[in-house]
């Protein structure tokens, strides 16, 4: 049987504006983790380490409700409502499952992409449930037919996290793909258009602080439930 969440969330500013304004906490009444209260963690690898773990720890029943909770809470945001081409990604490790808001955005005529390691960067190919998938290096599936699709031409891009703040900062896997594909450079500045970065993950993936490096592409919002 399937369990439709109730929901209590908080929004703490917009979420359509250019720079990160909201973060949206989802209080699923299933859901009893506690944000931790312990001191700042300062090492990069040692917030990996710890919050993996403690991702890694949650059952599956607990990973499929945080599925449907987190689709429910994107599909009720405006930008969701108004973006046509969507990026996602395959959860792996305790990551956040996407895929039952990847099928609403299916069911509602989007464009649905993933995305495929090339070089140091992503390109993002159009995924249906009909395309063809082989693993990338790290063990991911990614869609090998498909039509390719500028990273500058999305509207929307969810994308995965190790950990985050609510500054906006984001620690992931250590690749930096998001960094380098989605960095505001010249190329942003001259087509003057960006996708709307929107980090997803767990609760207990928040840290108190987290400290951003020169490198770094802040979200735009965060959703977590």
């Amino acid at each position: 049987m399937s369990v439709t969440p109730t929901l209590n969330f908080t929004v703490q500013g917009p979420i359509d504006g250019g720079t990160f304004g909201a973060l949206y906490i989802s209080d699923c009444h299933y859901l009893a983790q506690v944000l931790s209260r312990e001191n700042p963690i300062s090492s990069v690898h040692t917030i990996r380490k710890s919050i993996r773990l403690r991702r890694r720890a949650m059952g599956y029943g607990a990973q499929r409700r945080a599925a449907h909770c987190l689709a429910r809470l994107v599909s009720q945001t405006s930008i969701y409502q108004k973006s046509q081409h969507i990026a996602f990604y395959w959860a792996v490790s305790g990551e956040i499952d996407v895929s039952v808001i990847l099928k609403r955005a299916w069911a509602e005529g989007k464009k649905c992409y993933l995305p495929m390691i090339d070089g140091e960067k992503l390109q993002f190919i159009r995924y249906q449930p009909t395309s063809v998938m082989h693993f990338n290096r790290f063990g991911i599936p990614e869609p090998i037919n498909g039509r390719l699709l500028s990273a500058w031409h999305l509207d929307l891009v969810i994308t995965p996290l190790v950990a985050f703040d609510r500054q906006g900062n984001r620690i992931g896997m250590g690749g930096g793909y998001y960094d380098r594909t989605f960095a505001r450079d010249q190329r942003y500045c001259k087509n003057n258009r960006s996708p709307f970065l929107l980090g997803v993950g767990h609760r207990c993936q928040q840290v108190q602080k987290i400290t951003r490096q020169s490198w770094d592409v802040p979200l735009d919002a965060m959703v977590a439930v």
